[in-house]
């Protein structure tokens, strides 16, 4: 299994890039990168899944929450599928319908600070 995550900031944002599977054994990781950004005040987050190969439960159940720990701070959370095979995971799971999906980071990130901005949040 490959697995790989990164963190850096940008513009206030927080891009968290997934390479590899995210899944039980990888979601708390990434969880971690979350809660420690969250911790230093940081809400604002991107989490770019151009790398990813897989997503299970865990893997939304984590974005799932991601979002609302971020919401809860008064921030957001988007995230970015470009692959079309890890989208039709999303639509097939209706993901979808809960998280907007971003082909690139510029995109996402100009996204949630236009929600963040508006006063409301993206659905």
């Amino acid at each position: 299994m490959r697995f790989g995550a990164g963190m850096r900031v940008e513009n206030n944002q927080v891009i968290v890039s997934v390479d590899g599977d995210l899944d039980l054994a990888t979601v708390p990781r990434v969880r971690s990168l979350l809660h420690t950004e969250l911790d230093l005040g940081r809400a604002r987050f991107v989490v770019d899944l151009t790398d990813c190969t897989f997503i299970d439960s865990s893997g939304f159940g984590l974005l799932i929450g991601g979002r609302r720990r971020a919401r809860d701070a008064g921030g957001g959370l988007e995230i970015v599928v470009s692959d079309p095979g890890l989208r039709r995971v999303f639509r097939a799971s209706e993901m979808d319908r809960i998280f907007g999906l971003h082909e690139s980071v510029p995109e996402a990130s100009e996204h949630l600070e236009a929600e963040l901005l508006g006063g409301k949040h993206a659905s």
